[in-house]
């Protein structure tokens, strides 16, 4: 049976087991991968794992827990199997690490205590480490909207562009559209019934409480056909709109606590460019540069500058030509290929 053959059974073996698990959408291998060659096939049918978690013990732990295991060995037989799996497993790590090195996650040496007690708080320690490397990925544009929705169509242009870190196929992006997730219509009967008692109450979307933005947000990675993402969040942040609403800063701490938010767009336009691509009217335009130059003042102070980047079309750009010039520097910014 070869490789393909072997991950073509694994996967629809995860795909039973998560269709049973009532909504989990993570498989977690446990020494499944035992080769370099397996490691890079791996890889290559399935494309990078989120994670790889190395997890190394004491030297004296391993000895004797894997002797006690195979107690029926001789001794030179263990020595000599330990000395395989000792090099088989460096090897695939190896492997990991040279074709995906950001889903590396080495766990420090340690020792395992000898009491019960002690062995579930390691193993709780263990798990939450793991956990919060385990959060989806987001990125945000920061654009104006206007009618046909400027800031989407620079999500648009991202999307259909970008590739997998080493240029060999597409990336799929899932498109976050805050404007419209705000929106009764497309959300579980609870939250349903929470956002249209708000809405009764204050028709404007920006006075939609932090709570319940939190499980808005939630729900739609959640939901999503890989709630690992990488997401693109646009139409964000809103200005916020009464007691309760988030803030511009609440709202991207909202993001931070849902997800890894690991990049931000701003699309800084001109008054021409604003005029050519998002709206002609001077009000909009004069909401649009206070509304901006507090996002951006607010982010500065929120993020490190090496999340951080900004994008400024040309005035005599068309809205397609301006929304592709973002996304080619945005792109830019974080090393990845283009389409």
């Amino acid at each position: 049976e070869t490789s393909e053959e072997t991950f073509r059974l694994l996967r629809e073996h995860a795909g039973k087991q998560l269709a049973e698990s009532g909504g989990s959408t993570t498989v977690v291998l446990d020494r499944y991968i035992t080769s370099e060659e397996m490691a890079r096939e791996f890889v290559a049918f399935f494309g990078p794992p989120k994670l790889v978690v190395d997890v190394s013990v004491d030297a004296e732990y391993w000895d004797a827990e894997f002797k006690e295991a195979n107690a029926e060995m001789e001794e030179e037989q263990q020595n000599s199997q330990m000395e395989q799996l000792t090099a088989s497993y460096g090897a695939v790590l190896k492997a990991f690490s040279e074709q995906c090195p950001s889903a590396m996650v080495k766990l420090a040496n340690f020792a395992i205590p000898e009491e019960e007690q002690e062995k579930a708080a390691d193993a709780e320690g263990l798990i939450d480490q793991v956990k919060a490397k385990l959060l989806p990925t987001v990125y945000v544009v920061v654009a104006p909207g206007g009618e046909d929705n400027f800031s989407m169509q620079v999500s648009d242009s991202i999307a259909a562009t970008i590739k997998t870190p080493d240029g060999s196929r597409p990336l799929k992006m899932t498109i976050l559209n805050t404007a419209e997730l705000l929106k009764p219509g497309r959300h579980s009967p609870e939250i349903e019934e929470r956002l249209l008692r708000m809405l009764s109450a204050s028709p404007n979307p920006q006075c939609i409480p932090t709570s319940l933005w939190i499980d808005i947000f939630r729900e739609a990675i959640a939901s999503s056909a890989n709630p690992m993402g990488p997401f693109l969040v646009c139409s964000f942040p809103i200005a916020p709109g009464g007691p309760g609403a988030p803030t511009v800063r609440d709202q991207f701490c909202i993001l931070e606590n849902l997800a890894n938010l690991s990049g931000i767009l701003r699309v800084k336009l001109s008054d021409e460019a604003f005029l050519a691509c998002v709206s002609e009217s001077a009000a909009e335009l004069a909401q649009y540069r206070a509304f901006d130059a507090d996002v951006w003042a607010q982010v500065q102070l929120q993020f490190d500058k090496v999340q951080l980047c900004e994008a400024e079309p040309a005035s005599k750009d068309g809205r397609a030509q301006a929304a592709a010039k973002a996304a080619a520097d945005f792109l830019a910014f974080l090393g990845t290929p283009e389409e």
